[in-house]
């Protein structure tokens, strides 16, 4: 009777396993709430840190999503603040090497002063629909609608400028936009009731953004 009790257990899994192999795999096979994580260049100094409210590895090593991705990426100056990116969503491929950020993307650097960039250089800020991020070669680029603007001290733009798509290299500090629409707004200058500026005053043109 224990003979025929364990054939029929074994029957039983045996039967069971092919249901089993045929089943299709889950989409993920680690998943991470309120994650941080971080990269450091060959010198050991920070590169970039990356948090949000959760972080997914999918199954068969096919990379990686994001929900709320906070990108803050260093800059290679020691005088230049990082640069945040934000979103709604986000993937990576497995070694992190590209990152697209989705859904709207809001970025922003602080204003800051740097003798080696001119002085005063003011809050940088931009928007678009999606940006893919190369952290290691040091390229961001967007094949969207992208609104850029450099606010002053009253957090009104100083300009704005307006394409169809840009890309950065920070690396080579070159940077190219499409179909490009520009405007500068030149402050006024109060004198009492008149805005008129005063012919012995010359507004001072700010040095332009650096990246």
């Amino acid at each position: 009777m224990l003979f025929a009790v364990l054939g029929g257990l074994i029957w039983k899994n045996f039967a069971a396993q092919p249901a089993t192999q045929n089943a299709p795999p889950a989409p993920f096979d680690q998943r991470f709430t309120d994650f941080t994580a971080r990269a450091f260049n060959p010198a050991g100094a920070l590169a970039w840190t990356l948090t949000g409210s959760r972080l997914t590895h999918r199954t068969g090593d096919q990379g990686y999503q994001f929900r709320t991705p906070d990108f803050l990426l260093q800059a290679r100056d020691a005088d230049t603040p990082p640069w945040r990116l934000t979103a709604p969503t986000g993937t990576a491929n497995e070694t992190l090497s590209e990152v697209q950020l989705e859904g709207g993307v809001q970025g922003s650097r602080a204003a800051f002063n740097s003798e080696t960039k001119g002085g005063m250089q003011g809050a940088l800020v931009f928007t678009t629909a999606a940006l893919t991020l190369k952290p290691s070669q040091q390229i961001a680029l967007s094949q969207d609608p992208t609104h850029f603007a450099e606010l002053g001290r009253n957090n009104q733009p100083l300009w704005t400028s307006d394409s169809t798509g840009f890309n950065l290299n920070y690396a080579t500090n070159i940077f190219k936009q499409a179909s490009v629409r520009d405007q500068y707004n030149r402050p006024k200058i109060e004198r009492g009731s008149d805005q008129t500026p005063s012919n012995r005053t010359t507004p001072k043109i700010p040095a332009g953004a650096q990246p």
